[in-house]
């Protein structure tokens, strides 16, 4: 059996909540236990996490087998990826399109099935993101990615409740979250971040429609 080693757990385990979470006493709420221990025990390698951690993280989107052993999925790794070139440079303000097709460059899309799932955009309910995302649209969420201030979320703050929005965290008061809309008709949604669950959109794939 492959031998634990458990400082090298400890790194893997802070770069996943340093990643999750805006705070680690936000993520040693979400655990059950105190940042003290998540410091003394777990960061310094004194020892590894229990069952009931490790259920939490996993529920969480960590995977267990890469926290432990440093394992990434074979097929991962195997995955042949397409390359896509990158066409021109554009201003996200005023200014001229830079052409690059002189100057090959390229980049793939590189979103692991391990870690990424779509979901759909509700065709009744859909409209709130209205014209970024339009009902029946697929948006690509990541199940382990930071969320930054001002990124693209899935949101989810019960087991039936959830809504794709803009994420952005008060700089007075980075234990809260506001979760804002495109359309500004719709008012924006205020959450305590510990009530809430938020997953990055790193692809929205639009659906063909007729005219």
């Amino acid at each position: 059996m492959e031998k634990i080693d458990k400082k090298e757990t400890g790194s893997r385990l802070r770069q996943f909540l340093l990643s999750k979470y805006s705070d680690l006493e936000t993520a040693a709420e979400y655990l059950e236990t105190t940042v003290s221990s998540l410091r003394n025990s777990y960061f310094n390698g004194q020892s590894i996490p229990g069952k009931s951690i490790l259920e939490k993280l996993k529920a969480d989107g960590c995977n267990i087998d890469w926290l432990l052993f440093g394992a990434v999925p074979e097929k991962q790794v195997s995955r042949h990826l397409p390359e896509y070139r990158i066409e021109a440079a554009v201003p996200a303000g005023r200014g001229e399109v830079v052409d690059l097709t002189e100057w090959y460059q390229g980049d793939v899309l590189d979103y692991s099935p391990d870690d990424h799932v779509f979901i759909k955009v509700d065709s009744e309910f859909g409209y709130s993101m209205m014209p970024l995302i339009q009902p029946e649209d697929l948006v690509l969420i990541s199940l382990s990615a930071p969320v930054y201030d001002g990124d693209l979320v899935a949101a989810r703050w019960d087991k039936t409740k959830g809504a794709l929005k803009l994420c952005t965290f008060p700089p007075n008061d980075r234990s809260m979250v506001m979760l804002s809309s495109y359309n500004s008709a719709v008012l924006p949604m205020v959450f305590k971040r510990k009530e809430i669950k938020m997953y990055k959109v790193v692809l929205i794939k639009k659906q063909s429609r007729r005219k």
